[in-house]
């Protein structure tokens, strides 16, 4: 088993991990390579911040949009 993880691999666990935590051996190859990979850091922030932006929808539904069965 490779130590590192490579950047197609942690992206895939990364999206998968907002869903259900992994394994902590898995979490420690992801934090290990986080911290060697801007890149994968780069997708993670941003990963996060559409999660943040969906859940603030999701509490805070917009109500200046028309209803869907006014326009017809």
């Amino acid at each position: 088993m490779k130590l590192l993880l490579d950047c197609r691999a942690l992206a895939k666990l990364l999206s998968q991990s907002h869903d259900h935590a992994p394994p902590l051996a898995i979490q420690a190859r992801m934090r290990l390579h986080l911290i060697t990979c801007r890149a994968c850091r780069n997708v993670d922030e941003q990963m996060r911040f559409v999660r943040k932006a969906m859940q603030a929808v999701r509490v805070n539904p917009p109500t200046d949009l028309p209803a869907a069965n006014q326009n017809r």
